[in-house]
């Protein structure tokens, strides 16, 4: 208990709002980063409040290793955390924020408002190997979205889809889209990829994991409960 106060204290400014009993006002949250960086988050039992606390209290992505990118693609924005601390942190930097679900980009869009940044831009679509348009399955958790796994839920909604092609030159890669990362025709050389390799029925996680790994020096592989594989790597 007291290491959870700890790591809300030591991250947010206004860190009662996120322990009881101050954390029943649920909805519709500003976290305050100690950094200076604002997050509204949508509700603080959600998926916004725990991807959050991983990217700021755990640093999962080991950002300490992105070099002085100028152009940094994030495929799977969600609501933004990862594009607005690497745009904040690299502000001559380039950040293109993509994600598909409508409720999703428009909690992007307010995040990116909130921290008055112009440096990130925002892209409502799903990546794929070519343009076009692919249905979503759309599931209950808002980090779960998928545009392969069709067991995800019973909602599905059409989305235009964007080559990784259409950007000719990208430093830095973070790829968390729930199995898109089967679907685009080869992951590009960076100098920074952050991967998540979904465990997904009738996909090959063996043999995408040995494309990456022959492409960069890994620095971090964690496997989740699920099955899921966290790769960091460099000097792709």
């Amino acid at each position: 208990m007291y290491r959870e106060f700890k790591k809300r204290f030591r991250t947010f400014k206004n860190w009662w709002r996120f322990i009881p009993p101050c954390n029943r006002a649920r909805h519709n949250v500003v976290a305050r980063l100690r950094d200076g960086t604002k997050i509204l988050i949508r509700d603080i039992r959600s998926d916004d409040y725990t991807t959050l606390m991983d990217m700021a209290c755990g640093d999962m992505y080991l950002l300490s290793e992105i070099k002085n990118p100028s152009v940094i693609v994030d495929v799977g924005a969600h609501i933004g955390i990862f594009s607005i601390i690497v745009a904040r942190r690299f502000p001559n930097a380039t950040v293109y924020a993509i994600e598909p679900d409508t409720e999703n980009y428009q909690a992007l869009l307010q995040n990116i408002a909130l921290n008055g940044l112009k440096n990130i831009s925002p892209l409502n679509a799903a990546v794929a190997g070519e343009y076009g348009s692919t249905p979503l399955y759309t599931s209950p958790s808002s980090v779960a979205h998928s545009t392969v796994d069709a067991t995800v839920g019973a909602e599905t909604k059409m989305v235009d889809t964007i080559p990784l092609s259409k950007f000719p030159h990208i430093d830095v890669l973070k790829f968390d889209a729930e199995g898109a990362e089967y679907v685009v025709k080869e992951i590009p050389r960076t100098s920074y990829l952050a991967i998540e390799i979904h465990n997904i029925a009738g996909q090959d996680t063996g043999k995408l994991e040995r494309e990456v790994m022959s492409k960069f020096h890994i620095i971090k592989k964690d496997v989740g409960k699920s099955g899921h594989i966290t790769l960091v790597g460099v000097g792709g």
